[in-house]
């Protein structure tokens, strides 16, 4: 009995946290099915437009047993629209953090160049991917580039706050310490904005699937946004559901990996962190 009760107060408190965290998704997702399947049967919605839970996981089903893989399966797709969305995630992550810190070492810099990073955001990526598809081919290669594009973004202007935002009495006092410009880089600035690099690579993930998907849309021969259209032609309402599911599934895997990864990092922050999830 001492045993167990000791181990029970030795349990760490992120052990505790997932678990409770899990649980809770758990039983609200479950919820969430129940009421949208008896929703559907109670008001006898006809599955062209709105499928049922069970018609979708029947379709999932279907398509993972019939084709499990090859071209046209659900394995075949995820694996090419993630592996171009890894890729330009990985690029844009890198090259984001990279020119935040150039941009964070002058303002003149940042005033020049930042302006037109910012209008180049606001163009419609819908309007973006044919041009790509025009210049690079509708292969693995435009739909990188639009998601580097994309991603970009987002990692760039959190990185750059997180840089920026160094009190500058901090600064001053190390400097008078004898600080060099890289050592403050290193012992300070990197520390400080390392959570706005992860916060923005929370979005970056999902804007790189987000664009390899619609470059999949206008003009791709193999991923799921592929596979979503062709369910979509064949007037398809549940092989259009199964797909948003392993979208949806291994999203948040990746996203609970970069979590991971930034409770490792950042572990000072976690606290501050943890109240925005």
């Amino acid at each position: 009995m001492a045993s167990l009760v000791e181990t029970s107060r030795t349990t760490p408190p992120r052990t505790r946290d997932i678990a409770r965290n899990a649980g809770l998704f758990l039983v609200t997702f479950a919820v969430f099915v129940a009421a949208w399947e008896g929703f559907l049967r109670v008001l006898d919605i006809s599955a062209i437009l709105v499928p049922s839970p069970s018609s979708v996981v029947g379709a999932l089903h279907t398509s993972l047993t019939t084709r499990p893989t090859g071209p046209g399966s659900y394995l075949s797709g995820a694996v090419s629209t993630y592996a171009a969305a890894i890729s330009g995630f990985a690029i844009a992550s890198v090259a984001g953090v990279l020119v935040a810190i150039v941009l964070a070492q002058s303002l003149t810099l940042e005033r020049i160049l930042v302006p037109y990073i910012v209008g180049f955001q606001t163009l419609p990526r819908i309007a973006i991917a044919p041009l790509f598809i025009i210049w690079f081919g509708n292969e693995t290669e435009s739909k990188i580039i639009l998601a580097t594009l994309v991603a970009f973004f987002p990692v760039l202007m959190n990185s750059l706050a997180g840089f920026k935002s160094t009190p500058p009495e901090r600064i001053e006092y190390l400097r008078t310490l004898g600080a060099t410009r890289l050592q403050l880089f290193w012992r300070l600035q990197l520390p400080g904005a390392t959570p706005y690099v992860f916060a923005g690579l929370e979005v970056a993930l999902v804007f790189a699937i987000l664009g390899v998907i619609v470059s999949e849309f206008v003009g791709g021969r193999r991923g799921l946004g592929v596979l979503i259209l062709q369910s979509h032609y064949s007037i398809d309402v549940a092989g259009v559901f199964s797909v948003f599911v392993i979208l949806i599934v291994i999203g948040l895997t990746l996203r609970m990996l970069l979590v991971g990864a930034r409770k490792r990092v950042a572990f000072w922050a976690e606290g501050e962190d943890s109240a925005a999830l």
